[in-house]
């Protein structure tokens, strides 16, 4: 079996353990969104996380109805910018190792 088979045979339970691991955290963080209602929804990843803010993307749009559209990280942390961004909330998604 290749590395990304295991991987992704190994993504529902990894999933629940995260569920799991923090749900206070989420809840709270449902919380502070429900009050802040942010006008757009940028997530940020590199590489194959940038697969899952796409998807991510997609449930927030559908979901939300909120515009969601994902940044580039190296604008940050290579170049050092800062997007003009007024009440939005943006979610660093990072999958280590």
């Amino acid at each position: 079996m290749s590395h990304m088979a295991r991987e992704s045979a190994e993504a529902p339970d990894a999933v629940a353990r995260f569920l799991e691991l923090n749900n206070s955290t989420l809840i709270e963080l449902g919380k502070r969104l429900q009050t802040f209602r942010p006008q757009t929804i940028l997530p940020s990843a590199r590489g194959s996380s940038d697969t899952a803010a796409g998807y991510f993307k997609y449930l927030t749009e559908i979901l939300t109805g909120v515009p969601c559209c994902s940044i580039v990280p190296s604008v940050f942390s290579v170049y050092g910018l800062k997007l003009q961004v007024k009440d939005g909330f943006c979610l660093n998604i990072s999958q280590p190792g």
